[in-house]
């Protein structure tokens, strides 16, 4: 409605990210991220288990399993020796690079250091399992909790 009203005026709206501007922190505690977090997705999810449970398991399918698979394929290369096992363990290693490269790029995007991004797949762990937090409280019906 507003932006209609700027427009008419002949005002040039934009998006922008305010974090030059102002800061702000949600959360004083790793408790109190993770029930914020958690209430978070189960609304923007309208208590739906099902989505929520498979939005858990897509972020660990797709930022954990990768990197977890990793060890297993390097140990059991380092014990195989195998030419094989090198060419696995080289393909593996470029698709975590494109993960951790991805995750990079959007922190730059978002103006977050970008080192953290190398902690991506402990933040999509913890992700998942607030996901997963979630999907439990939506497939028991429990109340949501405010304050």
């Amino acid at each position: 409605q507003w932006v209609g009203k700027a427009k008419k005026m002949g005002a040039r709206v934009q998006c922008a990210f305010g974090v030059p501007v102002y800061g702000t922190r949600m959360y004083d505690s790793f408790a109190g991220i993770w029930r914020g977090w958690r209430r978070i997705y189960l609304h923007a999810c309208q208590r739906n288990a099902f989505k929520l449970a498979l939005h858990a398991f897509s972020a660990l399918f797709f930022s954990v399993v990768p990197f977890l698979t990793f060890i297993q394929i390097a140990l059991l290369a380092y014990v195989g020796h195998s030419a094989k096992s090198a060419f696995l363990v080289a393909t593996h290693a470029c698709l975590l690079v494109i993960i951790l490269g991805i995750a990079w790029k959007t922190y730059g995007m978002v103006k977050a250091n970008r080192l953290f991004a190398l902690l991506h797949p402990v933040a999509a762990f913890f992700l998942g399992m607030i996901l997963f937090d979630a999907t439990l409280m939506a497939a028991t019906k429990q109340k949501t909790v405010w304050r």
